[in-house]
Formats: C-alpha cells, structure tokens, sequence
C-alpha cells in the first residue's frame, strides 16, 4: 500500500471518527487496525464496533490487574489461590490452585466500578467456596481409602 493510499484510509478514518467521541489512543488503535482494509469496506458502524470493543477490553484488563485475575475467552475469570490440605496428625500441605468463576455477563461491565467489584468479588468467593468444598470431600475421601491414609 503506497503512501497516498495510507493517506487516503487515514483520512477516511479520521472523517468518519468526527462525530464519535473517542482518544487519541482510541483513534490510533483504531487507525491501526483499518489501515489495510479497503476503503469501501471501512463503514461508521465497523469504526463503532471496534470502539466498543477497545473499550471493553481496557475496562477487563483493569479489573484483571486490580483483581489479579484473568478473563478468559469463555467469559470466566480465573485466578490462583493457595488452600491448605489438612489431613491430620499433623500432616498438612499447602498448593496454590487455578480457579475458574462461574460465567460472566459481560454487560456488567456497562455499569459503574463499584457495582463492578461486587459482582466480581461475589464470583470469586463462590469459586473460593466451591473448591474449599471439593477439598473437603477429598480429605475425607482419602481419610476413608486405606490406600490413601
């Protein structure tokens, strides 16, 4: 693609980002990624979308960095917590485990950050719950198992 056709897409861009607002960040990501779309294929509502898109990816990394925990591309969040195993006698163990929440409804991120951490929050001590629970059962399953004790 020559220059004047690189000047062209960023000027039809920048023309159809007019009337959005948007950052300077926003428009240079969103220049980056038309750059090497035809003109004609280059529509307000694609510039929108990416837009939405660009948006609700920095409001997930936040919360992935205040929370220390990863969304995944299945709309779960995930994250590591240490849990110690007790088997009695004095024979304990710690391990630090990967946790999956339960599905996230992505329009939560629409609403305001405090609303945000707690539905978060609400998802990871279910999780924490749930897999404590699991521990239980395995302690007490292995307690019972002649194998295992």
């Amino acid at each position: 693609m020559g220059k004047k056709s690189s000047l062209r897409h960023i000027e039809h861009i920048l023309f159809l980002l007019e009337g959005i607002k948007h950052t300077k960040d926003e428009r240079d990501k969103i220049i980056n990624s038309f750059i090497n779309v035809k003109i004609s294929k280059i529509t307000e509502k694609k510039i929108l979308n990416k837009l939405k898109y660009l948006r609700q990816k920095s409001v997930k990394e936040y919360w992935e960095k205040r929370l220390n925990v990863i969304f995944s591309s299945s709309s779960n969040m995930e994250f590591y917590r240490e849990f110690e195993f007790d088997f009695g006698d004095g024979l304990k163990t710690k391990k630090e485990l990967l946790l999956g929440s339960n599905t996230i409804d992505e329009s939560i991120f629409n609403e305001d950050k405090n609303t945000i951490f707690d539905y978060l929050h609400s998802l990871i001590e279910d999780a924490i719950i749930k897999k404590e629970g699991e521990i239980k059962r395995f302690i007490e399953f292995s307690k019972k198992n002649p194998y295992l004790s």
